[in-house]
């Protein structure tokens, strides 16, 4: 989970950072392993090559992350976006359609679909993730559009939606969902925990009961 890149320049090793990684509470921190408190009491693990001289994270909350647990000063270089193209569609005349991407638990799938099961009115599209498609209980719901394979025009994929959902329930470094949702001009709800804050920029609704 932790995308490492470790770069020669000048005699300076550089690690960047991707994200932290959720573990099991429990787990032994080792050499090049530190492990801090996450959202709702669940463990992170940060893994890094040791003694490096500079570290780099993706979020400012990565980088806090980095600190607390190692001590350790990290600079922060936010990610950046090719350019995605709206494609204007004529829209879901049966009613609003809400954009779900990666349907684990871990980015709030069982939460999610308590949520299609209480708002039939709204038409859910669910795109598969991490190779992952959504299960049987989300083929019950006459109102959840389930994608079998991933798109990878993202244009097309936020074409489908009206508004982006991202109810995380483990840490995110920087959700890089909300960046394109944001960057097409789409309305985004989300959890109010770790990186998603960040990503959304006070330009998206937060739940703060994000567990409900």
């Amino acid at each position: 989970s932790c995308q490492r890149r470790r770069v020669r320049d000048g005699g300076q090793h550089l690690l960047g950072l991707a994200h932290c990684e959720h573990h099991p509470a429990g787990g032994e921190a080792g050499a090049g392993r530190a492990h801090g408190g996450g959202p709702g009491g669940r463990a992170l693990t940060l893994e890094f090559v040791p003694e490096p001289d500079r570290v780099l994270a993706n979020s400012v909350f990565t980088a806090d992350f980095v600190r607390r647990v190692t001590g350790r000063k990290a600079f922060v270089i936010h990610p950046t976006l090719p350019p995605i193209e709206p494609i204007r569609g004529e829209g879901d005349p049966t009613g609003p359609r809400a954009l779900f991407i990666n349907p684990t638990d871990y980015k709030g799938g069982a939460v999610m679909l308590e949520v299609a099961r209480a708002l039939p009115d709204i038409h859910f599209v669910v795109a598969p993730g991490w190779g992952r498609v959504a299960g049987a209980a989300w083929r019950d719901l006459a109102n959840v559009h389930i994608l079998e394979e991933a798109v990878r025009c993202r244009s097309q994929l936020y074409d489908m939606a009206d508004f982006v959902v991202v109810p995380s329930q483990g840490t995110e470094s920087l959700p890089r969902v909300i960046l394109e949702a944001q960057a097409l001009g789409l309305p985004v709800v989300a959890s109010r925990h770790s990186g998603l804050v960040e990503a959304a920029r006070n330009s998206a609704l937060m739940v703060a009961e994000y567990t409900n």
